[in-house]
């Protein structure tokens, strides 16, 4: 469920997602080099995706500057929560309401930042030209194919490495966990699928219209706004509060060890200047 299309939905997340990856099968020492460089490797990211000339791409690293700094007086409240899972853990008393609710909270978070980014950068879209738009949809084709191949795959590997990053090795009790949920991750792959496809309609008809920013950014919001499905947050949470009750000792001391990262790379972001 991480990346997504629409100019910063899909590009922003792609590199959250990429992040995530990174951080979670690096070094510490790697964390805190790639979270220092995090405006250039966005702004690559973004340039790439979109094809954008010198002067936008001067205005974009401006703007994502601005960006990342105006984010940084949320970083107490970020390692307070990694702090509170820190002590839950300790506890070994996490029940599927409290993690349905963290999701929940991480959720709005995300659609939070996702609504300011469309509000402040849609104009990128709405600027490009006929062979800039050729090229974001080239790449968004691209994208959808892989997904459409993956659906023939096997469901689980995807999900056995995702939380492995977090708990390491995962054990066979865990492994028929995620098993027994291989359709349930299937038709969320669908899923996305089907959105993917319905907003690349909408994307070319408000190309092929002209259409202005206030348009890009009604069909951005909307799209955001939908992402999360109530009834699919429950059964993820579901899914972890299995496995975390069938941790053991080395797993529970993975995941904190992943939670302590995570607040030193909250840090660094906190006192990089971007």
């Amino acid at each position: 469920d991480k990346d997504s299309l629409h100019h910063l939905e899909w590009i922003m997340m792609r590199n959250i997602a990429m992040a995530s990856l990174i951080l979670l099968t690096t070094g510490c020492w790697v964390g805190n080099l790639f979270v220092k460089n995090l405006d250039t490797l966005i702004s690559v990211r973004v340039s790439s995706t979109l094809d954008l000339y010198y002067k936008q791409k001067q205005q974009l690293d401006q703007d994502i500057d601005s960006f990342l700094e105006s984010k940084k007086h949320i970083a107490n409240e970020i390692n307070q929560k990694l702090s509170s899972y820190q002590k839950l853990l300790g506890t070994g008393k996490i029940n599927q309401s409290q993690i349905e609710k963290e999701m929940l909270f991480w959720q709005d978070f995300y659609k939070d930042m996702m609504l300011e980014i469309i509000d402040k950068y849609s104009s990128y879209l709405v600027g490009l030209t006929t062979k800039q738009q050729k090229h974001f949809f080239e790449n968004y084709n691209e994208r959808t194919e892989e997904l459409l191949e993956r659906l023939n795959e096997d469901q689980v590997e995807p999900q056995e490495e995702k939380y492995e990053r977090f708990f390491g090795e995962l054990n066979k009790k865990m492994l028929s966990i995620l098993k027994s949920n291989e359709n349930f991750f299937k038709s969320r792959l669908k899923a996305y699928i089907e959105r993917r496809q319905i907003l690349k309609e909408e994307l070319l008809k408000l190309f092929k219209s002209k259409a202005d920013d206030k348009q890009f950014k009604k069909l951005l919001s909307s799209y955001t706004n939908q992402r999360f499905k109530k009834d699919v947050t429950h059964q993820h949470s579901l899914i972890i509060k299995k496995l975390l009750d069938l941790m053991d000792n080395d797993q529970k001391s993975s995941l904190n060890e992943n939670l302590a990262k995570f607040k030193s790379w909250v840090d660094v972001f906190e006192r990089t200047e971007y």
